[in-house]
């Protein structure tokens, strides 16, 4: 069973996440900088100081090099520091032309439908720009005001979570918040059926913790990729308004 994205939401701002390397200890992804996609002046910032170690679960900026990180290819890597040219066709030349022959075949990849294939922001956080084997990603941070529309997310710790409950595309998914986590505040388990199978990653989990007291939330397996052994698991979530309703 194939799923489409119908109405996927339109970010105003992504995260710059950094993912250590196979063979270093902590996988966690990093929240490196801010691509805000102002109407006059797209600009890329790299966190910095006290920013930084809030949205990184207190860790610094030198534990993140201690991890192997140097720098976004493209921006020289200077905590605070705020890039202005060039911001939207640096980040683009990490997915392929619109116009090969095979771009709809990629946009398939994603659950995108050809006819309704988005630009700028929005195919970025569809997407995620990623390339093989530099570790960095453009992660949709979530309007917590958003009403209606659809958002992805990567299911975090699936290839330990999950075992042998490996879903099928399409199959529905349960979101439960877990404030008693010591590690994360904000964690929201994600459940196929009664069985585990990891968590929404932390970039995300805030908002979608917030969305699940205040909206209608419906969530799906969206797709699947990465390769043996390190599996890579993709949720669809559609969101609604909550009809309050009154008592008979």
């Amino acid at each position: 069973m194939k799923v489409w994205f119908q109405s996927p939401a339109k970010p105003a701002q992504l995260v710059l996440a950094w993912q250590a390397p196979d063979g270093v200890e902590d996988r966690r992804r990093w929240q490196v900088g801010m691509l805000d996609h102002q109407p006059a002046c797209p600009q890329f910032r790299y966190f910095e100081g006290s920013e930084f170690e809030a949205l990184n679960a207190g860790r610094s900026i030198e534990d993140m090099r201690r991890q192997g990180f140097v720098s976004f290819p493209a921006f020289d890597y200077t905590p605070g520091k705020i890039f202005t040219e060039n911001v939207m066709s640096t980040f683009g030349r990490r997915l392929p032309p619109s116009t090969r022959s095979d771009f709809s075949k990629y946009l398939e990849y994603f659950s995108i439908p050809s006819d309704q294939a988005p630009t700028g922001l929005t195919l970025f956080a569809l997407t995620e720009a990623r390339l093989p084997g530099d570790g960095f990603s453009l992660v949709d941070p979530l309007d917590p005001d958003l009403v209606s529309g659809e958002v992805s997310f990567e299911i975090a710790g699936f290839r330990h979570e999950a075992g042998t409950s490996i879903p099928e595309v399409g199959q529905s998914l349960r979101l439960v918040p877990e404030p008693t986590n010591v590690h994360d505040k904000d964690a929201v388990q994600v459940f196929l059926g009664d069985h585990r199978i990891g968590y929404v990653n932390r970039i995300q989990a805030p908002v979608v913790g917030q969305w699940l007291n205040t909206r209608e939330v419906e969530c799906i397996v969206l797709r699947f990729n990465g390769r043996p052994g390190a599996p890579r698991a993709y949720a669809l979530l559609r969101l609604s308004p909550r009809l309050n309703t009154l008592a008979a």
